[in-house]
């Protein structure tokens, strides 16, 4: 499960770095 969670966690840093590119 910690592998899994560290998997969502990059998953979510790309989101957000991708949202700041839009800005």
């Amino acid at each position: 499960m910690i592998r899994d969670n560290r998997s969502a966690i990059n998953l979510n840093q790309i989101s957000m770095c991708m949202v700041n590119n839009q800005d």
